[in-house]
């Protein structure tokens, strides 16, 4: 398994940038929250479907989701 963390703040055209909702941030998340082939997942604050959208704790929330996802994949796979 493979995973990478993005310092937001180290990112010279980013510098600690969050997420807000538009127009289209239903259709996005729901789309980003579905494995992509059952090999990348995303998790984040701007995927959260939490009334804090855009916070550490729908980020944490997010994070939680997603690695439930990861373990109910694996705990099929193995019983294959």
């Amino acid at each position: 398994m493979n995973y990478k963390i993005i310092n937001w703040l180290n990112q010279p055209f980013i510098k600690g940038g969050y997420s807000y909702n538009t127009l289209h941030s239903k259709q996005a998340i729901n789309i980003l929250s579905s494995p992509v082939d059952d090999t990348i997942y995303f998790a984040g604050e701007a995927i959260s479907k939490s009334e804090s959208q855009g916070t550490v704790e729908s980020a944490l929330q997010s994070g939680h989701d997603t690695a439930k996802m990861l373990i109910k994949y694996y705990e099929m796979e193995k019983q294959r």
